[in-house]
C-alpha cells in the first residue's frame, strides 16, 4: 500500500474526516512514513491528494471528497480525455502524417543542390499519389518553391512543424496525468463506503465497511 492509500484508509476508518494528527497515527497502521518530518510528509500527501480537501464547515479538519464529487470530476476528465484522443487521431490521419514527413524532410535537406532537392520533391509528390490524398495549399506551395533555384526555409513550414511538435508533447503530459488519476471504475468500487450525500457510511475494520 502506498503512503497516500494508507491516507485514504486512514481517513475511512475516522469516519471521513479528521484532524491533520489523528489521520497520521491512523495511517501509520497502513504504511510507514519514514523521515525526520513525518507530519510534514502527511501534509504534503493531504495537499496533492485530489480525494481529499479542508473541511468546508469544520477548520482545521482534513475529509475525504464525496463519491458523487470525485465522480463527476472523473467523468469531466473522461471527457477532456476523448478530446485529446480526437486530436491525436487527426494527427494520425494520413494527410497530417504526409505533411509533417514532407515538411521535416524539405528543412532537413534546405542546403542540398538544386537537383537534390528536385529528386526529393519528386520522391514526395510520388508518394502522396500513391497514398491517393490530399493535402493543404500552404504544403503543396512548399514543395514547388522548394525546388526552385532560389529555394529559401519557409517560416510558416517551420512554425507550422514548432506548433504541431508543442502540441503533441502537450497531449503526451496531460495524457500521463490522467494516467496517474483514479480511474472511474476505482471510484465506483468504493461508492458502497458512502451514504446518499457522499458521507462514509459505517466504520472500517480490518479494510472492510461494517455497515450501521
Amino acid at each position: 500500500m502506498t503512503q497516500e492509500e494508507a491516507v485514504i484508509m486512514a481517513l475511512q476508518d475516522l469516519g471521513g474526516k479528521a484532524h491533520q494528527k489523528d489521520i497520521y497515527k491512523r495511517a501509520m497502521k497502513y504504511a510507514t512514513f519514514g523521515g525526520k518530518t513525518p507530519d510534514a510528509t502527511i501534509r504534503a500527501l493531504l495537499q496533492r491528494c485530489d480525494r481529499v480537501r479542508h473541511s468546508k464547515d469544520a477548520p482545521g479538519l482534513w475529509e475525504l471528497v464525496s463519491y458523487q464529487e470525485e465522480l463527476a470530476k472523473l467523468y469531466k476528465q473522461n471527457k477532456e480525455m476523448i478530446g485529446i484522443v480526437e486530436t491525436l487521431r487527426k494527427l494520425l490521419e494520413l494527410p497530417a502524417v504526409f505533411e509533417r514527413i514532407a515538411n521535416e524532410c524539405m528543412n532537413a535537406t534546405q542546403t542540398q543542390n538544386v537537383s537534390q532537392r528536385v529528386n526529393i520533391v519528386n520522391m514526395l509528390n510520388t508518394l502522396k499519389a500513391n497514398l491517393n490524398i490530399s493535402v493543404s495549399d500552404e504544403t503543396n506551395s512548399r514543395l514547388k518553391k522548394f525546388a526552385a533555384e532560389n529555394s529559401s526555409p519557409d517560416s510558416l513550414a517551420i512554425d507550422y512543424l514548432k506548433n504541431i511538435n508543442s502540441l503533441m508533447e502537450s497531449l503526451n503530459e496531460r495524457m500521463e496525468s490522467f494516467i496517474q488519476k483514479p480511474t472511474i471504475g476505482t471510484v465506483v468500487l468504493e461508492q458502497n463506503n458512502f451514504g446518499e450525500k457522499g458521507k462514509l457510511t459505517g466504520k472500517v475494520k480490518n479494510n472492510k465497511m461494517i455497515e450501521k
